[in-house]
This record gives structure tokens, sequence and C-alpha cells, in this order.
């Protein structure tokens, strides 16, 4: 959906969005058809990537990146990989998630404990996550930031989702127009 020809709440949407991404990507067009939910999926966005209430930015944007990985989704983990980089991620790390997010080498005990949480929760989302969840809280991860960490992969598994199942391509200028 186009958002310059849309009207009313559904512009109003759409604008929310362009002013806080700096433009309107292809996943949030794809919610054009109800501007409740543009608005519901921006507020949690925002408050699990942006908020400063657990993780910082490039935290969550690793969580993003791992998790669209491992479920083949192109279109999210080329999303949130490149703000990864752009917030100080190692450029072999990141090539490395993208490549095999479940054997990626991650220099920082803290971000490998984030990651193998990740690959857990997304592969296998019913099976026990206390020992990574235990690791966190060693490397002094505290409860806020681990819920936020779940809730991240629990969020982009969803959009991963949306992404795939409406067959997103990547945007032609998404590289050079983002924030």
């Amino acid at each position: 959906m186009d958002p310059a020809s849309t009207t009313g709440g559904l512009r109003e949407a759409f604008a929310v969005v362009q002013g806080a991404r700096g433009q309107v990507a292809d996943i949030w067009r794809s919610m054009g058809y109800h501007a409740p939910l543009i608005h519901a999926h921006l507020g949690i966005y925002q408050a699990l990537i942006f908020d400063r209430w657990g993780l910082d930015r490039r935290q969550c944007e690793l969580l993003a990146t791992v998790t669209s990985s491992v479920n083949g989704c192109r279109y999210c983990s080329m999303h949130h990989g490149a703000p990864l980089l752009q917030e100080g991620q190692d450029p072999a790390e990141v090539a490395g998630i993208k490549a095999d997010p479940e054997g990626a080498m991650l220099k920082s005990p803290e971000d490998d404990a984030l990651r193998r949480l990740a690959v857990k929760l997304t592969r296998t989302p019913s099976d026990d996550v206390r020992p990574e969840m235990g690791r966190l809280a060693e490397l002094g991860f505290t409860e806020a930031q681990r819920t936020q960490a779940v809730s991240v992969v629990a969020y982009f598994a969803m959009m991963n989702r949306i992404a795939n199942g409406l067959d997103l391509p990547l945007e032609s200028d998404y590289l050079t127009s983002t924030r």
C-alpha cells in the first residue's frame, strides 16, 4: 500500500512510522489495511527496541538479527543487521550470525549468551530455557533485561512470519534511506 494514497487515520499512522523510522518499509505497508494494527505494532516495536528499560539498542538488534536469521527471514535479518552494524557490532560477527546463527562465534560472553537464548527460543520454543536464562543472570543481566530479551525474540519470530508469509522483498533503497 502506498502511504501517499491513504487518508485519515491510516495516513496519520504511516506518518508516525515515517517519523520514527525515516521511511515506511514494506512490512509496515503490509499492515496498511488497518491503522490500529500499525499503531499497535509500532508501540510494541518502540517499547522493545528504543525504550531504555533493560537492554541497549545494539543488544536488541542482535536478538532481532539472530532470530531472523534462524527463521530464514532475509528481509528482517537485513533490516536489523544494518542497525546492528551501526551500533558497533563487529562486521565479521554480523556476517557470521546471518550465515550460521547457531554456530556464530561472538567475542563477548554476554552477546553469545543472548545469541544462544535467541537460537533456542526460535528453534525449539517449548524447550527449557532455564540454562540460558541462568547464564544471562550469571553474566549480570537483570530480570528486566532477561524479560526484554525473551520479548524481543518473540516479537521478531512473529514479524519474521509476516515478512516470510507475504514474501516481502528487501526495498531497493533500504540501505540508503534508513536512520
